[in-house]
């Protein structure tokens, strides 16, 4: 756990948590940080940028799994996915015990319910993101005329398509945690309170999420809403899932000392849709190691506040047009919350992901 305090005793009139399995839209990363990356030219291995559909949220309530109080979290892929998008992929993780804690990165924010675990991290790159590979054919980025996705053939960018030779960049035993905060609503969920004539405050637990599941594996990749039917001549209904209406901040970071170092595999999608390991001209299959370069645990837990009267308010923004020449180093956040107390930064030469549901 980091930057963060458990609460031992929960405070008076803590509303409970909507339970089910939600979207968790989380958008631009609000931190990104690739300082652990020693070698520029496998810069673009570490990515903190998502794009397709969101993830899914489930949270299980309390009694369900014994030993948590206050029940449990687990990320998923959505059930919206189709195919498989270049970027940051979402995280694949058993249900995690939540816990009630302060952040002390955010404590304006209020009580949080904590979770953590680590996981196996894994960014899909263009052909190109990486030195020593193969490439996609003339054009290919552009048009592909037997891809058979219609619009004369022309393809989604953000998509692994046929024909292409994308890297699978896997970051062994990174540690990724979450916070959902008690008494925050996000704005979806105050617009909506606000048509509905409700208050604005956090709102009870849902009726409309998709019933929980306990599995440890993502959800179905259907690419379509889920049907069920309300019995003989009776339409199918779809079920939407809904966005979760707390705010909940997703961190990940790279620590000293993981059991593996990471690396990256090329691949090729052949006309058939079947995907093999790209190879290069002697035979051999195309692996890179990633050069790793964490700083000391005791450098995490060491970290120190600045002063309100110092810390720049530096305004965080997109780093996906970031390159190579960029300082590997490179972090950008707010230096202070909304409430104007100091925050703390990850130590330099750290690579760190934040990003924040609104």
């Amino acid at each position: 756990m980091f930057d963060a305090s458990v609460i031992a005793v929960p405070p008076t009139g803590l509303p409970p948590l909507p339970t089910g399995v939600f979207r968790l839209p989380l958008g631009t990363p609000e931190e990104q940080q690739k300082g652990c990356l020693t070698n520029n030219s496998q810069f673009e291995a570490w990515t903190c940028e998502t794009s397709g559909p969101p993830m899914n949220l489930n949270i299980i309530p309390p009694g369900q799994i014994p030993g948590m109080q206050f029940g449990a979290a687990q990320l998923q892929s959505s059930d919206r996915i189709d195919g498989t998008i270049y970027g940051t992929q979402p995280p694949i993780m058993s249900p995690q015990k939540l816990v009630l804690v302060a952040d002390l990165d955010d404590p304006g924010r209020g009580p949080a319910y904590h979770f953590s675990t680590h996981y196996d991290k894994i960014v899909v790159l263009q052909s190109w993101a990486l030195p020593g590979g193969v490439r996609n054919g003339p054009n290919k980025r552009d048009f592909f005329p037997n891809a058979g996705f219609g619009n004369g053939g022309f393809r989604r960018h953000n998509r692994v398509e046929i024909g292409d030779s994308p890297w699978m960049c896997i970051w062994n035993n990174t540690f990724i945690e979450g916070f959902i905060y008690a008494n925050m609503s996000t704005g979806f969920a105050l617009n909506a309170a606000s048509r509905s004539g409700g208050g604005g405050g956090p709102p009870g637990p849902s009726a409309t999420a998709t019933p929980t599941s306990t599995s440890s594996g993502s959800s179905s990749a259907t690419g379509a809403p889920s049907s069920t039917s309300g019995g003989p001549g009776s339409a199918p209904t779809q079920n939407f899932t809904p966005s979760y209406p707390r705010v909940v901040k997703i961190e990940e970071r790279r620590l000293p000392k993981p059991n593996l170092a990471p690396y990256c595999q090329q691949l090729h999608v052949f006309e058939d849709g079947s995907v093999h390991p790209a190879q290069d001209k002697n035979g051999k299959y195309i692996l890179v190691t990633i050069s790793e370069s964490d700083p000391p645990l005791a450098d995490f837990s060491s970290r120190t506040q600045s002063s309100t009267s110092s810390a720049p308010m530096i305004k965080a923004r997109h780093e996906a047009t970031a390159r190579r020449h960029h300082s590997a180093s490179r972090s950008v956040r707010w230096n202070t919350n909304y409430h104007g107390v100091a925050k703390r930064d990850d130590p330099p030469g750290s690579c760190h992901c934040q990003w924040v549901s609104q």
